[in-house]
């Protein structure tokens, strides 16, 4: 099981350009959804909507801010604080979860204000792991009485709970954080168009020329020290690196497997990393059960929209003696954060859900749904229901879900225990168009 103890906190810091990879949504032939903001545009009229956070979730919360809005005419980039958090052409905001991992965990999105369902896709597969992206993004778009839309774009398979002419309430649910489309990592892109269908930015700054329209502006995280947002050990064969989009490593994108026991007898041991920053170091460091320290290694950041870091350690010197809980250190901007794992006579795994840790079903087209494991015997298992619907069963590695919600949209978790209580837990979020939207 992973444990991180967190001694300080502070607010992520995010840096320059993801990918042209990744596609803006396009509107059913409506618009291009491509361009930028023309530098001689004279400031919007006082504004008639102001767009709340369109997601349950803030960021540094399994979230990270992937890019914002280009607003360099022509070529080149430039975000709406004058720097290449960004990258050319980009018409909206990236908001991205960590992995696929945190994908299935759940990430629901909100509406940002009010308005009326125009249009909907969320059929499209939304696990592809490397170019080219053969399929469309799901997307949803929602027009509003003055005559601007906002799109959704990107979102998990099936998790749409809005449908096309609806009536929408601002912070109500339309969909869930998805990896659809071209899209290098799961996330949302949230696009706003004026009535001729004009990409606009709605962050306040010295290079947008329009007039900001958030509630409240988020902090800008675009040139701050290095974040590390998620690490932990394996022992998968993944090559010491760095890795950022151009990497087609399917393990990133899902995480590597952690051992639950390593043994003293293993050859090398691995720490995985994943952060974002513009400048900085961080440390690892790893501690015996004694205290004493077994490694520690310092590393120097350069710019980076963000980047996957493996490091492999030797561990021939362990022995017997060294059987216990290890401690696992990183440390960052005065930050430290510690994993604990153990060191025992043989490596172990516990239960792990694989490929999916999370699913959206639709009630309306089934309510079963099969799961499996990665590196474990599923005999051994118990289950356990938390917040499900009355009259769900598990049979075997198949679920039937119960038709007791009392919302559109519901969430519950299935909890997979072996023999000696190590647990991993699947995410289900389930869709009744019968029921009131919340």
């Amino acid at each position: 099981m992973k444990y991180h103890i967190i001694i300080l906190s502070v607010l992520l810091a995010l840096v320059p350009a993801c990918s042209e990879d990744e596609d803006p949504p396009t509107n059913n032939g409506t618009g291009t959804g491509t361009g930028s903001v023309d530098d001689d545009k004279s400031p919007s009229p006082p504004e008639p909507i102001k767009l709340a956070w369109p997601l349950a979730h803030n960021l540094d919360d399994g979230l990270f801010l992937m890019n914002y809005f280009d607003n360099q005419s022509g070529s080149g980039k430039r975000d709406h604080m004058c720097n290449g958090h960004t990258y050319d052409g980009h018409t909206g905001i990236d908001i991205s979860a960590y992995s696929f991992q945190e994908m299935d965990r759940g990430y629901p999105i909100l509406s940002a204000t009010d308005g009326e369902v125009a249009f909907v896709d969320d059929t499209n597969y939304d696990r592809t792991y490397q170019t080219p992206y053969t399929h469309d993004p799901n997307m949803i778009q929602v027009k509003y009485a003055d005559g601007r839309s906002l799109w959704y774009a990107h979102l998990r398979t099936n998790s749409v709970s809005v449908k096309v002419g609806d009536q929408v309430k601002k912070g109500q649910i339309l969909g869930m954080i998805g990896s659809s489309g071209a899209t290098p990592f799961p996330h949302l892109h949230f696009e706003i168009r004026e009535k001729n269908n004009t990409p606009r930015d709605p962050f306040d700054g010295n290079c947008n020329s329009f007039v900001g329209i958030w509630e409240e502006q988020t902090e800008y995280k675009g040139s701050d020290e290095v974040k590390i947002y998620d690490f932990d050990i394996t022992l998968d064969n993944i090559p010491n690196g760095t890795y950022q989009l151009e990497s087609a490593l399917k393990i990133r994108k899902e995480e590597p497997a952690r051992p639950a026991i390593v043994s003293y007898d293993e050859s090398n041991i691995k720490v995985w990393l994943f952060y974002q920053g513009a400048f900085g170091d961080y440390n690892v460091i790893i501690n015996k059960p004694d205290g004493s320290e077994f490694i520690s290694k310092s590393t120097t950041i350069g710019l980076r929209s963000f980047a996957w870091d493996v490091h492999e350690f030797e561990f021939s010197s362990v022995t017997s003696d060294d059987q216990g809980i290890w401690e696992l250190i990183v440390e960052f901007q005065g930050i430290k954060k510690v994993i604990n794992f153990e060191v025992g006579e043989n490596t172990d795994y516990g239960p792990r859900f694989y490929p999916l840790r999370g699913k959206t079903i639709k009630l309306e087209k089934t309510n079963t749904s099969s799961f499996s494991f990665q590196n474990h015997n599923a005999d051994d298992l118990t289950f356990e229901l938390l917040n499900a619907p009355s009259g769900t069963i598990i049979e075997g590695n198949s679920i039937s879900i119960g038709s007791s919600q009392n919302s559109r949209n519901h969430f519950f978790e299935l909890v997979a225990t072996d023999a000696i209580g190590r647990t991993d837990t699947m995410f289900f979020h389930t869709i009744d168009y019968s029921k009131p939207p919340k």
